[in-house]
């Protein structure tokens, strides 16, 4: 009987192909209905011409292609430019280069080191490559790296030697180097949090010298070595829920004035001469936005000339050209709360602008609008203004604009 019903499902499923083999390739197709034009078609468009539909109900539309869409220029004149794409790998840890109108940049994902010029034109710094590394920390004079990998191994490689002189910790993490690159700044973070360190030491990581006791508080120091030379890094500790203190760490252990911060979600970066110090922070006051302070941070001055310069973004969207010019990739849109969850605004952003803010007067001129897809960090500027450098935060390209 079983036998019998599978013969008889096998004939109804061969049965039901056969019918649908038939309706969909040879049943025969109904008459096509000829149709006759009102108007014989007398003139096809010329490419770049725009011909705009007539008859009712129909918008009337512009009269040319440029004029339907918005030009992108070659330079920078405050609207749509053109973005030139430098490089296609993950970029990470770049540095405008000694000669200032390039840029040094780590491709991740071939594992070597480029000076590359604004027409694209790349030069390895070394022959050597770094497979597998997540990490680079460029020197300020871009002569020495800190690299990072994946197995949390770390090595000092120096490019006037282009060789490798050290193999750092392991335990070693989040590190910052001094103006002339011959120290560096980090947290040790050891399997007891009674050894956890906030220190210096030489590039090579001898002569280590710990500064702080972090304790549980890992989060809370920030390793950021001032151009001053002065100091190599901050502590955030909470006043309220609107509200932080900034307490400076100097590499002698010199107790400095504190800073008091309106917000949370720190972001910090040095002015060039390091007298001042860019932050932005989020509030309730800003919808939980993040908003960009500049406020005065060397030797007595320190939390003087405090104020906020009317743009909501991220520090580390954000690039010095000298120490009284400062570039901004600011998002069209940033919803509330945003500065609680960065990604997630940042998709809905509707695309960024580039500001140009003068921190003497805080004037602000809006220089360009690169591609919408393209969401900028780490800005890098020319020495002498003409390009802008920055990688998508996302796909990690380097490109360029040219803003004048």
């Amino acid at each position: 009987m079983k036998r019998i019903l599978l013969i008889i499902g096998f004939v109804a499923i061969v049965i039901l192909l056969v019918v649908l083999i038939w309706y969909f390739f040879f049943r025969p197709l109904p008459p096509r209905e000829e149709v006759t034009l009102e108007e014989p078609v007398t003139k096809l468009p010329i490419p770049g011409e725009y011909i705009p539909p007539e008859g009712p109900g129909v918008l009337t539309s512009p009269t040319t292609a440029e004029e339907q869409l918005p030009e992108t220029a070659m330079e920078a004149q405050g609207g749509p430019v053109q973005t030139a794409e430098l490089d296609s790998g993950n970029n990470i840890g770049s540095r405008i280069a000694p000669d200032g109108s390039s840029v040094v940049t780590f491709d991740s994902y071939a594992g070597t080191f480029y000076r590359i010029t604004p027409d694209g034109m790349a030069e390895k710094l070394t022959d050597q490559t770094f497979a597998g590394a997540t990490n680079v920390t460029l020197s300020p004079n871009n002569e020495r790296a800190v690299i990072e990998f994946l197995d949390d191994s770390k090595i000092l490689y120096d490019f006037s030697r282009k060789q490798q002189v050290a193999t750092l910790p392991k335990h070693w993490e989040a590190f910052d180097f001094s103006p002339d690159g011959g120290n560096i700044v980090f947290k040790s973070i050891a399997t007891n949090p009674d050894n956890n360190w906030f220190a210096i030491a030489n590039a090579d990581g001898s002569d280590g010298q710990e500064l702080e006791l972090m304790g549980k508080k890992i989060n809370q120091f920030t390793p950021l070595w001032s151009p001053s030379d002065q100091i190599v890094g901050f502590y955030e500790e909470g006043v309220d829920a609107d509200r932080k203190q900034l307490y400076f760490i100097g590499k002698y252990g010199e107790n400095f004035q504190a800073i008091t911060v309106e917000g949370r979600g720190i972001k910090a970066q040095w002015s060039p001469l390091g007298t001042q110090l860019l932050y932005s922070a989020y509030s309730a006051k800003s919808g939980f936005r993040p908003e960009v302070w500049i406020v005065d941070a060397l030797g007595d001055t320190i939390g003087e000339n405090r104020r906020k310069l009317d743009i909501q973004t991220w520090a580390d969207k954000c690039g010095f050209a000298g120490n009284e010019t400062l570039y901004c990739s600011v998002p069209k849109i940033i919803p509330e709360g945003g500065g609680l969850l960065p990604v997630v605004a940042e998709e809905k952003s509707g695309g960024e602008v580039i500001y140009k803010i003068d921190l003497t007067t805080g004037e602000r001129q809006k220089v360009a609008e690169p591609r919408s897809d393209l969401i900028a960090q780490n800005l890098q500027v020319s020495k002498d203004q003409t390009y802008l450098f920055f990688t998508n935060k996302y796909s990690g390209k380097l490109y360029s604009i040219q803003l004048q």
